[in-house]
C-alpha cells in the first residue's frame, strides 16, 4: 500500500511539472519532481523606464516595476541594476527592500558603492538562507558582485546565484564567469540556478565558457539568438535563466518585449527539480 501511495504521489507531481513540456535535460528520477517553479531575471534600469532621464525625478517609475513582477506572480526573483540610497532622481529609495514589501517576499541586496550602493537581489516567496557576497576580484568599468544563496523552497533546497556581469570587457567577463562555475563546482550535486543580466549574446566564447563541459550549467535555449532580452532597435539575448542537470524547463526561458518599464525586457521560466 505505501509503494503503491509513493508511486502515486511521484506520477502526480510529473505530471504537474511536464504540462506544456519542453524536456531539456532529464537525468534518472529516484525522488519525483517538485512542483512548478516560476522564476523571473529583470534589469530593472534603476527603477526607470525606457528611454527615460534617469537623473530626472519626474521619471523615475518603481510602481511600475513593482507592478510587472507583480503581475507575473514568480516564486524567484534575480533583479539587476537595483539600488539603495543612490540620488535624488531616486527619492533615495531602498529598492530591493520596497520591492520586497510589496511584494511581500523575502529579499536579499547586496552593492557596490557607487553614490550610494547598487547592484543585484534575490527575491523570492520562500526562506533565503546561508547568503555570501562575492565581490569579482577583477572589474572592468562597472563595480560589479555575485550573490549566493539558498532557497529553502518546500520540496527541497536550491541554490541560487544572481549576478549582473561585465559590460563592456569580454576579458573581465571570462575571469567573473570562471568564479561563477568555481563556486557552483564548490557547492557539488544540489539543484542550481544562475539569474541575471550577463551581457554576452548566445553566439559568444563567453557563453560557450558558461555551459561548456566543465561547467554546471545549461542555457536551456542553446544558441538560439531569440527571445530579445533589450532592444528593439538591436535585438539581442543577453539576460539568462540557466540551471545545472536538476532542473526541468517546463517552458524555456521567454520576454514580454511589450513591456516599458525597463531598458530591458523581463524574463520568465518555469521550472520544476529534481528529489533525491
Amino acid at each position: 500500500m505505501k509503494l503503491i501511495i509513493k508511486l502515486v504521489l511521484i506520477l502526480g507531481l510529473v505530471a504537474s511539472c511536464n504540462d506544456n513540456e519542453e524536456t531539456v535535460v532529464s537525468p534518472n528520477v529516484d525522488g519525483g519532481v517538485s512542483r512548478n517553479i516560476k522564476v523571473m531575471t529583470f534589469n530593472i534600469f534603476g527603477g526607470f523606464p525606457r528611454g527615460a532621464d534617469r537623473n530626472d525625478i519626474n521619471d523615475y517609475g518603481l510602481d511600475n516595476t513593482i507592478k510587472t513582477i507583480k503581475d507575473s506572480n514568480p516564486d524567484i526573483i534575480g533583479l539587476n541594476e537595483i539600488g539603495v540610497n543612490q540620488k535624488a532622481a531616486t527619492n533615495y529609495d531602498d529598492q530591493p527592500k520596497l520591492i520586497a514589501e510589496a511584494l511581500g517576499y523575502y529579499y536579499d541586496f547586496y552593492g557596490l558603492e557607487v553614490s550610494g550602493k547598487y547592484g543585484v537581489a534575490l527575491l523570492s516567496k520562500y526562506p533565503i538562507l546561508d547568503i555570501k557576497h562575492v565581490e569579482y576580484e577583477i572589474q572592468g568599468d562597472h563595480l560589479k558582485g555575485l550573490i549566493e544563496a539558498k532557497i529553502q523552497h518546500p520540496d527541497g533546497d536550491i541554490w541560487v546565484y544572481v549576478t549582473h556581469l561585465e559590460s563592456g570587457d569580454a576579458l573581465v567577463r571570462h575571469y567573473e564567469i570562471k568564479e561563477i562555475k568555481r563556486r557552483a563546482a564548490k557547492l557539488g550535486d544540489v539543484p542550481m540556478l544562475v539569474l541575471g543580466d550577463f551581457n554576452f549574446t548566445p553566439d559568444s566564447d563567453n557563453h560557450t565558457l558558461l555551459t561548456d563541459a566543465e561547467s554546471v550549467f545549461i542555457d536551456p535555449l542553446g544558441k538560439s539568438l531569440d527571445p530579445n532580452t533589450f532592444k528593439l532597435s538591436d535585438p539581442k539575448r543577453i539576460d539568462y535563466i540557466m540551471a545545472n542537470k536538476y532542473f526541468h524547463f517546463v517552458n524555456t526561458p521567454w520576454s514580454d518585449t511589450e513591456d516599458r518599464t525597463s531598458d530591458h525586457f523581463p524574463v520568465w521560466a518555469n521550472v520544476c527539480f529534481y528529489l533525491n
